[in-house]
């Protein structure tokens, strides 16, 4: 649904927490994203209250 509504997909992933392939980078990148993210969530729980 969150794809569906415009987020990019990268974003999508990482909230996901999808693992990388490379441990060490995945640690490194926890924040990626991080407003894009905070504002995503935001909506989505916009979304579920309403």
């Amino acid at each position: 649904m969150l794809n569906e509504t415009g987020y990019r997909a990268a974003v999508i992933k990482r909230q996901l927490a999808h693992a990388k392939r490379n441990k060490a980078r995945a640690n490194y990148n926890q924040a990626e994203y991080i407003e894009e993210r905070c504002e995503m969530m935001k909506a989505w729980a916009d979304e579920i209250d309403a």
